[in-house]
């Protein structure tokens, strides 16, 4: 979270459990960053419904994030968009792979144009990333510059005729 999302965080604790965290905010400011906002704002409302005595620790709403994260990853389709789709009728043999469209698109995008805004497509590997690895602050979507669809779609487009091979040896220029 940016530092507003989380402030925001820390204010709607204080007036959910009627508190004042005072000199603790510091350490809930720690704690709460790494997080992904719309979970945090989840799992502050999961813990209130549950909730008869007071606000909870910052380890049991970090916990309680970080398994309501997880549960949004399990709950994903079981497609994974770095594992390429075999390809076994293809003249050169049956270890030919296909790449998804959007890959291809990344890849012309990055490294023929060096246009380095991310493709929609990426944020369920930045989103996983960030649940296994929260205190990692590199890999925050909201931090990065998306692709307009319209960019996405030219570049797409542009590296649809490409094999896998030319995309390896693009990107290993």
């Amino acid at each position: 979270m940016d530092r507003m999302q989380t402030l925001d965080s820390i204010k709607a604790i204080e007036q959910m459990w009627d508190c004042d965290l005072g000199a603790e905010r510091d350490e809930w400011m720690d704690a709460l960053s790494p997080l992904d906002s719309v979970t945090v704002a989840g799992t502050l409302l999961k813990l209130y419904e549950g909730s008869s005595s007071g606000h909870p620790t910052i380890e049991q709403l970090v916990e309680a994030a970080v398994a309501m994260g997880e549960e949004k990853l399990a709950a994903l389709p079981e497609v994974d968009p770095w594992v390429p789709t075999p390809v076994l009728d293809d003249e050169r043999g049956p270890f030919v792979y296909e790449v998804a469209p959007w890959v291809k698109g990344w890849a012309v995008a990055r490294y023929r144009h060096q246009d380095f805004r991310v493709f929609p497509q990426q944020k369920v590997g930045y989103d996983s990333h960030q649940i296994a690895n929260s205190g990692y602050r590199t890999y925050v979507w909201p931090d990065q510059l998306k692709m307009p669809p319209e960019d996405a779609e030219r570049y797409t487009e542009e590296g649809a005729p490409l094999k896998v091979d030319e995309i390896f040896r693009m990107i290993s220029q």
